[in-house]
């Protein structure tokens, strides 16, 4: 005792849905030649603008702009992408090549961004170790001020103790010799 769900309809029963791909028209004759013309034709205008382009010369292009070799195959990817795409979208050689133009010069914008980025935040690092460096050093100082003090505050401590000492010492020695002399305390 499964439950079973409704099913949506397929794309093909939709009204006015355009299949995009052969593999969703239906064979059994209903469809109408023109669509599969259609999507033969963009296909052969695909494979036609993708023979003009030259992915390696780019891929070159933009290491010899200091792009890394990812970054060149990405480049080189992004370009396929977008000839693929104006080609089935219809566009002519000359939008596909403002087109790749375009998306070279924002892979350029993205890399000159990431790098600058990283040159900030190693700035920044640096920055940040040498405020820590200069907080620890005062911090040290500080310390070796406490322990001066310490040290200091215990001497003069010591000092004052060993002072009144004497001094009580020094009294009762008087007090000791006037009474042996005959002194009368006054």
């Amino acid at each position: 005792s499964v439950l079973e769900l409704p099913r949506s309809p397929s794309p093909l029963r939709r009204r006015n849905k355009i299949p995009t791909s052969p593999s969703k028209i239906p064979r059994d004759g209903t469809a109408p030649d023109t669509e599969l013309v259609k999507h033969a034709n963009r296909l052969a205008s695909v494979a036609a603008s993708l023979d003009s382009l030259d992915l390696e010369a780019l891929a070159r292009a933009h290491q010899g702009q200091g792009a890394s070799g990812i970054t060149a195959a990405a480049a080189a990817a992004a370009a396929l992408n977008s000839a693929i795409a104006c080609a089935v979208s219809g566009e002519g050689p000359e939008q596909v090549r403002r087109k790749l133009e375009r998306r070279s010069k924002a892979v350029q914008r993205s890399e000159n961004i990431k790098s600058k980025r990283q040159a900030d935040a190693r700035d920044a690092q640096r920055r940040r170790d040498a405020l820590t460096e200069n907080f620890e050093m005062r911090a040290a100082k500080a310390s070796e001020r406490k322990m001066n003090d310490r040290a200091s505050i215990t001497q003069n401590a010591r000092a004052r103790r060993e002072r009144s000492q004497g001094a009580a010492a020094n009294r009762r020695d008087l007090a000791a010799a006037r009474k042996r002399l005959g002194y009368k305390d006054e």
